[in-house]
């Protein structure tokens, strides 16, 4: 008789609480309990926080160490605006197929209004052949009636398919009073020359542009 007069509601609760908090049943109870700052990175299973775990824009650039973002992690229109700016030309493709039973070695092709041009072009060559291949890439712009080279950029890419090459032209596209048509095109230099460029891109900035920026 005695003990159920002792028996009251702060009492109950009191012990639910402490089932709880000692059984891990209810995830806020048991985190009601963890003192402030007292969670650091040694108490974290690495690999568990994940993208839910995150709050929204918790993760800013002075949280992100420089020079760890490459292209693959931007947008396609973050790549350009980065590598392009918002008054030039630019195009790109994720891959094209080169091999010596092509007689069509173009990757990709666009046309520019009529002025002078600063014209950049990048890929990355894979070699599919059983040998060491050179392969050449070039700018290309026509010229009334001929076709004029901008750039040329050679790369040696060893057999595979798993090592790559990177090439980089850049040149200056002469001024025109017709549009141009800038073109770039890759082939290697010895046949079999099967291979495939990745990410190839093109950007002309038109020289006037250029210099008032």
């Amino acid at each position: 008789m005695k003990l159920r007069n002792k028996l009251n509601y702060s009492n109950v609760a009191s012990s639910v609480a402490l089932v709880i908090a000692v059984s891990g049943v209810g995830g806020a109870a048991y985190a009601a309990g963890v003192a402030k700052n007292s969670v650091g990175s040694p108490q974290i299973i690495d690999g568990q926080v994940k993208a839910p775990d995150l709050a929204t824009d918790a993760v800013r650039a002075p949280k992100i160490k420089n020079g760890t973002l490459g292209q693959n992690e931007l947008t396609p229109n973050a790549r350009k605006v980065f590598t392009a700016g918002p008054d030039a030309f630019f195009d790109d493709l994720n891959f094209h197929n080169i091999s010596s039973g092509n007689a069509d070695k173009t990757i990709f092709e666009f046309t520019v209004p009529a002025g002078a041009y600063y014209v950049t072009a990048s890929a990355n060559v894979t070699n599919n052949g059983a040998d060491a291949n050179d392969f050449i890439c070039e700018l290309k712009q026509p010229i009334g009636e001929f076709t004029s080279t901008i750039a040329t950029s050679e790369v040696r890419v060893a057999a595979g398919g798993g090592e790559l090459g990177t090439i980089s032209l850049d040149g200056i596209a002469v001024d025109t009073d017709v549009p141009l048509e800038l073109t770039m095109t890759c082939e290697g230099q010895q046949a079999p020359y099967n291979g495939q460029v990745l990410d190839p891109r093109i950007v002309a900035v038109e020289l006037g542009n250029a210099v008032n920026k």
